[in-house]
């Protein structure tokens, strides 16, 4: 459930390596037929091959990876079965990978929301967005932003503003995902 970190740094290169080999015992083959490293998300299509029962399903994983000050690269592993709340996983995987069966609920709803991710638009700094109805500033809602600078690929600092023009906040981080369609 946790994090799990290396002492020691040996790269990302080196950890990411170590995350997607190959591995065998007398029960089981765990072997990463695809990856793709997108910043901190390590997303691995796995073919696992049960020797006890001759059955192999595959499936999608996901690494989230990070670096710890004086220390080296850890991990927090997850399953599609576990649904998990991040959709940037390559398309090309879900076809690569066993359909799951409805039973497996959290892996069919991610695998819908991964498949029905809107396309990013980009934003211009300067011009207003209204924000999805669940994002709320402050405990306000129904809201107003304007970009007034681009922080990262996803991330906007922004000034906020009520529907009748007050504004809420000032400097505020935004996320692309809070931004109306």
């Amino acid at each position: 459930m946790g994090w799990s970190f290396d002492s020691v740094d040996y790269g990302r290169e080196s950890f990411i390596k170590e995350r997607t080999r190959y591995s065998e015992s007398e029960k089981s083959i765990w072997d990463c037929v695809a990856f793709s490293d997108k910043g901190n998300h390590l997303w691995k299509v796995i073919k696992y091959t049960d020797k006890t029962k001759n059955e192999t399903n595959t499936y999608i994983a996901l690494d989230l990876i990070a670096k710890e000050r004086n220390g080296g690269w850890g991990y927090k592993d997850m399953s599609e079965h576990a649904g998990p709340c991040h959709y940037d996983c390559p398309l090309k995987f879900l076809k690569m990978s066993d359909e799951p069966n409805e039973d497996e609920k959290y892996a069919v709803e991610w695998r819908k929301k991964v498949r029905d991710k809107p396309k990013v638009i980009k934003k211009e700094i300067g011009k207003l967005y209204k924000l999805i109805p669940t994002a709320n500033i402050d405990g306000r809602g129904n809201l107003t932003v304007e970009i007034l600078r681009k922080l990262s690929t996803q991330t906007y600092l922004c000034k906020a503003m009520a529907e009748n023009g007050d504004i809420v906040s000032y400097g505020v981080r935004v996320t692309s995902s809070c931004f109306v369609k």
